[in-house]
């Protein structure tokens, strides 16, 4: 919608704004609460989990993440009707103030004489006016022209009555030109090789080919479609009426064909999962009735490819016989090592769940309700000691290299689940504890006041005299604006990369890509803080015996049994290890997939 920031701080500060905002939010943490989670841990939340449970409320996935969020995926949305009937839709308030503050926009008015050369002259000025802007902001024709070629693709192809029609989607939008994760793409799924994609799209007017921008997919083929020509098309509108659109030729949008095909695999990821074959939330009583449903679930989906089934299912029976901790694989080797590897990340937590019957003496088995539920992947039940109801054991599994990193909110919610209470031994992480149900940025901040307070790390202290922002006031949003205005006036690079960086040992940007989108683009420009944070608070905590010591305790009080699961040699080997004999050490998965202060866990026996 093109509102120069002036315009946007003043929707921000609308109280009406902020009150629907809250409201959504309000809603969000409901939604997220009936499946297990809270909206603290919104953005450790993966892109599915994000787009499944905002449908309604937001226009982006990202718009939940802040007022600021909210606000500029509205204004920077592509301009399409379609999409504006939608923020009219689910954000009322926020397109009245953004359409009250486009109208202050100034106009060009001319007063038409009566002569012809005053018309004619008035055309020229108009003409002259609509070039000007057009050649002012190529950005905007830009964003309007993707934005069209998306709608194409989705809407006119997949004949999808929205842009994101939720979990049974063929093809959607993913991420946004300013998401820390993906980037802007179309994101769908035509069956076949890669030929018969480009086939599909080419008698369509669009061109496949190879996508060489940012990063948007580890799973899958970075491809990009180009009009070969204008494409005109119309979709329907409110009120019987239709809305004409146009692509013009040359236009490209990054694509992901989400489909195992497309990666020369047979299964894509989370295809075998448990909430893959609809096991999710439901209890089995006995092994035979957990392989009973998984293999029914794999007929009714690889029915027509046996030479898909009937190795999946006599999988299933290799687990249920096995003995210790291995199951033969030999049934499987029809797969390719990428296949298997799949076998072993995805349907591993069903083999592991049939397995644990008769090696964990588990009674029952349990998958959560929530997809992808945090640490724990299902719970085996005993009968409690005395009677009255079972005792439930929360198995992870984890697939590949023994240990893993667990996100220390996690643990939390594992002891809350179990109803335990901190002992006095984790009371010196009491702040820790907290901090944990912070978003990613404002934990970092606040871990770096906590660390030798009320003065906070030397790092922090260093940053407060060149941003001129105490450390007690300092947080994410301030933090943010500060950074925001650095690099729109030039000095970020000359008091964070030359003069902040150079009394750090570690955490500066080197990337060249990363440097480039921070420092020359703009893009994020609070990273340029946040990330050294990160980088520099997980050895100073790990330095610290007395807070290492504390934490492992918190963790130990976790009753959790962690299956690890490895494909090697046609054999899948099973190994439970209790968090109480685990070694923990802190540590950082990164900023990219705004992650938190983790755990990484060592099994020493």
């Amino acid at each position: 919608m093109n509102l120069p920031q002036q315009s946007i701080e003043q929707i921000l500060g609308s109280s009406a704004v902020n009150r629907e905002f809250g409201e959504k939010i309000k809603e969000l943490d409901r939604r997220l609460k009936m499946n297990g989670m809270s909206y603290p841990g919104y953005e450790s939340m993966t892109d599915r989990q994000q787009e499944i449970l905002t449908q309604g409320l937001f226009l982006e996935p990202e718009s939940a993440i802040g007022l600021d969020e909210y606000v500029k995926t509205a204004v920077d949305n592509c301009g399409c009707e379609d999409v504006k009937e939608d923020l009219h839709h689910h954000s009322p308030v926020l397109m009245r103030e953004i359409e009250t503050e486009k109208e202050k926009l100034p106009n060009l008015k001319i007063k038409i004489g009566e002569s012809l050369g005053g018309l004619d002259q008035a055309i020229d000025l108009l003409l002259e006016q609509i070039l000007q802007e057009q050649e002012q902001d190529p950005e905007l024709i830009a964003k309007q022209a993707l934005g069209s070629l998306e709608m194409y693709i989705i809407r006119k192809l997949f004949k999808q009555k929205t842009m994101n029609d939720g979990q049974g989607a063929k093809a959607k939008t993913q991420g946004s030109p300013k998401a820390t994760r993906g980037g802007r793409h179309v994101r769908g799924e035509v069956d076949g090789d890669l030929n018969a994609v480009e086939a599909f799209y080419k008698k369509h007017g669009l061109k496949l080919g190879d996508w060489d921008g940012y990063k948007i997919s580890g799973s899958y083929p970075a491809l990009q479609l180009t009009a070969t020509k204008d494409i005109e098309f119309e979709l329907p509108a409110r009120g019987g009426k239709t809305v004409k659109y146009l692509v013009p030729k040359g236009t490209v949008t990054p694509y992901i064909n989400a489909t195992a095909a497309s990666t020369g695999k047979t299964f894509k990821t989370k295809e075998l999962s448990p909430d893959g074959f609809g096991l999710a939330g439901k209890t089995f009583n006995s092994k035979q009735d957990l392989i009973k449903a998984t293999a029914a679930s794999v007929d009714e989906r690889y029915g027509d490819k046996p030479e898909v089934a009937v190795p999946l299912k006599a999988i299933l029976q290799d687990a249920a016989i096995a003995k210790g901790a291995m199951i033969d694989l030999s049934d499987g080797l029809v797969f390719g090592t990428s296949d298997l590897a799949t076998i072993s990340k995805d349907y591993g937590e069903i083999l592991a769940a049939i397995w644990s019957f008769d090696n964990l003496d588990f009674e029952r088995v349990e998958f959560p309700v929530a997809s992808n539920h945090k640490l724990i992947d299902f719970y085996g039940l005993r009968k409690a000691l005395g009677g009255g109801g079972f005792d439930e054991t929360p198995v992870s599994v984890k697939s590949g290299k023994t240990g893993g990193k667990v996100n220390i909110k996690n643990i939390i919610d594992a002891l809350e689940r179990q109803n335990l209470e901190v002992d006095m031994n984790a009371q010196y992480a009491k702040e820790i504890f907290e901090s944990a149900k912070l978003r990613m940025k404002e934990q970092m901040v606040k871990l770096h006041q906590i660390v030798n307070a009320p003065g906070g790390t030397k790092i922090i202290q260093n940053l407060s005299k060149i941003t001129k922002i105490p450390v007690e006031e300092m947080d994410k949003y301030n933090l943010t604006a500060w950074a925001e205005k650095a690099f729109k006036n030039g000095t970020l690079v000359d008091l964070i990369d030359k003069k902040w960086y150079n009394t750090l040992t570690r955490g500066r940007l080197t990337k060249n890509d990363v440097r480039e989108r921070v420092f020359v683009d703009g893009q994020d420009p609070v990273r340029s803080i946040i990330s050294p944070l990160a980088e520099n608070i997980y050895p100073i905590l790990n330095d610290d015996p007395k807070m290492k010591a504390s934490l492992t305790s918190l963790a130990r009080q976790v009753i959790l049994l962690q299956t690890n699961v490895n494909v090697k040699k046609a054999k899948m080997t099973f190994r439970a290890d209790k968090f109480s004999e685990a070694e923990f050490e802190f540590d950082w998965a990164g900023y990219s997939g705004g992650n938190k202060l983790g755990f990484a866990m060592d099994f020493k026996k």
